[in-house]
């Protein structure tokens, strides 16, 4: 299941790079003005940072969680809808930026993008996977404190992957200003 998700990821991020290649110039421009601003100013609150990273990341984790809750076509559809849409964002996101800035746009990615999901995408396909495998008609105590424990883990990955955003990723950022 894990290797299902994987590539349902990948599908995701091929679509978004697809996408990333049909946005108008006119709106390129905004984009530039928008990452040169965001860079410079990144790093000036990164627990207000920390704060949005982690509603982001939590977002997809606990819809992912609830899953675990519903019939396994559900799960299924749901699980998978989550999972392309995050590697659409991730391939938008980094077609955009290699599309606008070439080479530096890549390695922007790399520092702003990369040190999060090092984190979460093992992480989302090891929930997708669990949440498929969660049986809801055979539940009983050590099951469901299992799959709460899987989700207290997500929840302690998820912190680590905002702050590692804010923290982290804000100052490499800072580096990259001088180049874009």
């Amino acid at each position: 299941m894990v290797i299902l998700f994987a590539v349902l990821f990948l599908v995701g991020v091929t679509v978004g790079a697809f996408i990333s290649v049909k946005v108008p110039q006119s709106e390129i421009e905004t984009f530039k003005s928008n990452m040169k601003y965001s860079a410079e100013h990144f790093a000036d609150n990164p627990f207000i940072t920390a704060k949005q990273s982690l509603l982001s990341v939590m977002v997809f984790a606990v819809l992912i969680w609830l899953s675990g809750f519903l019939s396994l076509s559900v799960k299924l559809i749901t699980d998978g809808i989550v999972v392309i849409y995050k590697g659409t964002l991730v391939g938008y996101t980094v077609g955009l930026l290699s599309h606008t800035y070439a080479f530096t746009g890549l390695g922007i990615a790399a520092v702003s993008i990369l040190p999060q999901y090092i984190l979460l995408l093992p992480l989302m396909f090891y929930l997708s996977a669990k949440a498929i495998q969660f049986e809801r008609k055979n539940i009983n105590n050590k099951v469901f404190y299992k799959y709460f424990v899987l989700f207290t883990v997500s929840v302690f990955v998820c912190v680590v992957a905002a702050v590692t955003d804010a923290f982290v990723t804000g100052n490499l950022l800072k580096l990259f200003v001088l180049y874009i």
